[in-house]
């Protein structure tokens, strides 16, 4: 921070006003100021920071003080409001990348999980195309949500026979699934 002697602060001491140099204040108070933000910030060059950030916002602003004491109380109000400032904004900042990251995570388990299910459906579909016709149109319908008596009403078949095709269909797709399931642990085990 470069302070010239021309830089004063206008302080009224009893009935006249001194324009004393803010250099002298910056020099008796810096060190005193920095540990004292550095009770909020705990680090030392951010302390520092906050310090000249003061003095540099009393200078711009030449602030008439009524007395020694109300400056120095200036002083030490500013500091600490600042290092205050200073743990909300990292507080802000810690929350916001704690809610990034978590989003981020929510986004990969469902990317991953979509995968899955894709590839899951994909292959399930794929096995029941390959069933014999009517046990594969019994499975269709049963994916479309119907029940035993409204397949067998839709395909004119028996209850019966519907047991009969999903019993039949359920032990070919198990065979033929059974290298998903394998598959299916692999990927698992790898999110």
């Amino acid at each position: 921070m470069n302070l010239s002697r021309e830089n004063k602060i206008p302080i009224r001491e009893g009935t006249e006003n001194k324009d004393i140099s803010v250099e002298v204040f910056f020099k008796e108070y810096f060190t005193p100021l920095v540990l004292f933000s550095k009770t909020y910030t705990e680090d030392i060059e951010i302390s520092k920071d906050i310090v000249q950030g003061v003095f540099c916002t009393l200078l711009e602003n030449k602030t008439l003080f009524s007395s020694i004491n109300n400056f120095k109380a200036y002083l030490y109000n500013s500091v600490k409001n600042k290092s205050l400032n200073h743990l909300r904004h990292l507080q802000v900042k810690t929350n916001f990348a704690k809610t990034k990251s978590f989003e981020v995570q929510e986004q990969d388990d469902s990317f991953w999980s979509k995968v899955i299910e894709e590839e899951v459906y994909s292959q399930l579909m794929k096995a029941i195309n390959e069933l014999p016709p009517q046990c594969k149109k019994v499975y269709l319908l049963l994916l479309e949500g119907k029940g035993n008596e409204e397949i067998a009403t839709t395909l004119d078949l028996s209850i019966e026979t519907v047991k009969s095709h999903k019993k039949n269909g359920k032990r070919i797709l198990a065979s033929r699934l059974k290298g998903l399931m394998a598959v299916l642990e692999i990927i698992i085990a790898g999110i």
